[in-house]
C-alpha cells in the first residue's frame, strides 16, 4: 500500500551525498511512497523530484529551510524526512499509528521535563504541521542554547502552542518504537538518527558499502569516538581498519 508520505531528504555537502543516496535508497526499500523529493547539489538518480540548491553554510540556514520554506514542495499529508545518519532500517516494525500524530522522531533522553518528542533527523511530520509553522509568531530563537535547532523549536519552545492549535505529538512510547538517538534503548525501532549509532543498527557489510564517505563525514571528536567504540564492541574490524583504528 502506498502511503501518503513525501520522503524528503536534504543535503548540499558533497561528501556526503553518496551517504544521502543510500539512506534514501534503503528507505524506498522498505516503505512505499507518494513522492521522493530531495535538495541538493545533484541528483541522486533514484527518481526523486529534485530541486538544485546552493550549499547552506550553516545548521541555521537548514533549519530556516525545513522549519519555514520547505512547506510549499508538500503535496501529500505527511512528510518523512531521512538523512545521511538517519533512515529507515526495520520495515517490519512500521505502524500505521505512526501516521495518527502530527510529529514523530526519536525521544530526547535528556528532555525530562515531557517535551521530549522529539528529533528531527529522521522524523514524521503532517503537512497541517508546517502550514502552522508559517506562523510569523513562531521563529527559531539562536540567541537560546539549542534554540536555532527546528526540531526544538517544534518540539520543545512552541510545543504547547501547537497542541492548542489541535495538532498531536507522538507519545514517549510510540516515538521509541520509531526511532532511536539518545538514552537508554527500550527496544527495537523502526529506524535511528545519529551517525555514532549507526554500527548499532547496521551490518559491518552495509557499513562498509559507504565507508569511505563515511570516514571522510565522521570527523575526528566525540561522535567518530563514539562511533569507533561501538564498531568495537560488535566486532567490525574490517571497518574499524578503514577509520584507521584497528585492534580497538
Amino acid at each position: 500500500m502506498t502511503l501518503p508520505i513525501t520522503l524528503v531528504a536534504i543535503d548540499t555537502d558533497p561528501v556526503s551525498h553518496p551517504l544521502t543516496r543510500y539512506a534514501v535508497h534503503r528507505s524506498l526499500g522498505a516503505l512505499a511512497v507518494e513522492e521522493v523529493l530531495f535538495f541538493g547539489g545533484q541528483p541522486l538518480g533514484l527518481g526523486e523530484r529534485f530541486v538544485r540548491t546552493e550549499r547552506f553554510d550553516s545548521i541555521d540556514t537548514y533549519s530556516e529551510f525545513v522549519f519555514k520554506c520547505l512547506w510549499p514542495f508538500i503535496g501529500t499529508e505527511f512528510v518523512m524526512i531521512v538523512h545521511w545518519d538517519g533512515f529507515i532500517t526495520e520495515p517490519s516494525l512500521w505502524r500505521s499509528e505512526f501516521l495518527a500524530h502530527d510529529y514523530i522522531g526519536a525521544p530526547w533522553a535528556w528532555a525530562a521535563d515531557g517535551a521530549n518528542i522529539g528529533n528531527g533527523g529522521f522524523c514524521i511530520r503532517s503537512r497541517k504541521l508546517m502550514l502552522a509553522c508559517r506562523d510569523v509568531r513562531l521563529r527559531r530563537h539562536p540567541e537560546i542554547a539549542f534554540g536555532g535547532a527546528e526540531d526544538i523549536v517544534i518540539g520543545r519552545l512552541y510545543r504547547t502552542h501547537l497542541e492548542a492549535q489541535g495538532l498531536s505529538f507522538a507519545s514517549t512510547e510510540l516515538a521509541a518504537a520509531f526511532s532511536y538517538e539518545t538514552g537508554e534503548r527500550r527496544g527495537p525501532s523502526f529506524g535511528f538518527h545519529g551517525p555514532d549509532n549507526m554500527p548499532l543498527f547496521l551490518s559491518e557489510d552495509a557499513l562498509l558499502e559507504i565507508a569511505s564517505p563515511l570516514a571522510q563525514k565522521i570527523r575526528p571528536g566525540h561522535v567518530r569516538e563514539k562511533f569507533l567504540a561501538h564498531c568495537a564492541a560488535r566486532g567490525y574490524q574490517r571497518l574499524l581498519s578503514v577509520f584507521g583504528a584497528g585492534g580497538g
